[in-house]
């Protein structure tokens, strides 16, 4: 897995050894980042972070800060790692934590930002329990953008109140849905 573009392009990540951790591919991860466009001064936040390669790819093309988080504390280390290797440590935060009490967390830290990645196992929880707008609006930037990869099996995300869809692709098992805070 490599990331593929801005100052680490090129650059080989860290990936689990075991099979728990289901990596974005480098395929679906570029084309997510050709339908995003720049990310330049972006704060993103990398829900379900894994590897970080969503977060790191945004970091090496340009974006300011993210914030990684991740329940498992071996995928936290493997986020650590891989923020070592690209040498961006003065850019990102790794915090071991649960999606929800990260989003509360952020909330009541001021935290804000522009781009979101989520990227749960699949099937293992409701999208619509994720992106209750409640959680959101607290710490989305005017113009902000979500975005969620689920399996393509799984219900399909909706509009929400402040939420807009987008677009919606499928890679292989894959579907990533892509919203903005209206």
């Amino acid at each position: 897995m490599k990331i593929g573009g801005g100052e680490a392009r090129g650059r080989k990540l860290f990936v689990p050894k075991d099979r728990r951790v289901r990596p974005t591919s480098d395929r679906v991860r570029m084309a997510v980042f050709n339908i995003l466009g720049p990310v330049d001064g972006f704060h993103v936040l990398d829900l379900f972070a894994g590897t970080g390669a969503l977060g790191l790819e945004a970091l090496s093309r340009g974006a300011a800060r993210a914030l990684f988080v991740d329940r498992h504390p071996a995928s936290c280390e493997l986020v650590r790692r891989n923020v070592e290797l690209l040498n961006v440590g003065e850019r990102a935060r790794v915090r071991k934590d649960d999606a929800f009490r990260a989003l509360r967390r952020a909330a009541s830290e001021n935290e804000s930002f522009d781009l979101v990645f989520i990227d749960p196992p699949y099937g293992e929880i409701e999208p619509a329990a994720l992106l209750d707008e409640g959680r959101w609006l607290p710490i989305l930037r005017p113009g902000a953008r979500i975005v969620f990869e689920t399996s393509r099996r799984e219900e399909r995300i909706l509009d929400g109140g402040a939420l807009l869809v987008e677009d919606r692709r499928e890679y292989g098992d894959t579907a990533v849905t892509f919203l903005k805070l209206r």
